[in-house]
């Protein structure tokens, strides 16, 4: 007995033509069922105002009007933040989606850091300015308070009490006293070695005077060196 397996499908007899339809196994495709991930999560947005300073967001993303932006500072109602080349202020409670991908926040963060050094550049020489200015209006101040104490229109406790009420610096007029000392004193020795001396070391001593400013001049003149 034969006990071969026979295909289930016997093959067509000889010179018989094949009916079967040239788009079977394309058909036979298109029914198999088509594997589809899970649709992706929705954008989680955050509110403005509860976002710390460098955060990126943007607002309407995978539209035409997308803007994003960065975090700057929070003034209270109003939030600082950088974007499109200006810095500008959002209401706090502003909507808004972060971005976490550093191909979408490196570009953005580092416009704005150009932007806040040039602005904290062109601040630095204004107030400079504003310093150095007002410093100027203060003198001119000063200045025309002592010219009308020394023209006799204040008094000197007046002009005192104007100074110090405006934080300015006091009136201490400087006086010049010119004097002239004479004077001897004796010495053993040579006369050449005793008038070296006297012209490299005889000066007056002011230690005991009150309100001396380092204006010391003088002059010393050996009168004559006798031998006694």
């Amino acid at each position: 007995m034969d006990t071969t397996t026979q295909p289930l499908t016997s093959p067509p007899p000889a010179g018989a033509t094949d009916t079967t339809p040239a788009d079977a196994g394309a058909a036979h495709d298109r029914d198999l069922p088509v594997l589809v991930g899970p649709p992706p999560a929705p954008a989680v947005e955050v509110t403005v105002g509860d976002c710390a300073a460098g955060a990126v967001l943007t607002q309407r993303p995978g539209t035409e009007t997308t803007e994003t932006f960065v975090v700057l500072a929070r003034h209270g109602n109003d939030v600082e933040v950088f974007g499109n080349g200006k810095t500008t202020t959002l209401p706090a409670h502003t909507r808004a989606v972060p971005v976490t991908d550093p191909a979408g926040c490196d570009p953005v963060l580092a416009a704005a850091l150009t932007h806040l050094a040039v602005a904290l550049r062109a601040e630095r020489d204004q107030r400079t300015h504003h310093q150095a200015h007002h410093q100027r209006v203060l003198d001119d101040i000063r200045g025309s308070a002592v010219q009308r104490h020394t023209e006799g229109q204040i008094c000197r406790p007046g002009l005192a009490d104007f100074l110090s009420a405006f934080d300015l610096a006091p009136y201490e007029p400087r006086v010049r006293v010119t004097y002239a000392i004479t004077g001897s004193y004796e010495v053993t020795g040579t006369p050449e070695a005793a008038e070296d001396d006297a012209r490299g070391y005889l000066r007056p001593d002011l230690d005991g005077l009150d309100d001396v400013v380092d204006s010391d001049t003088h002059d010393v003149t050996i009168q004559d060196v006798t031998t006694v």
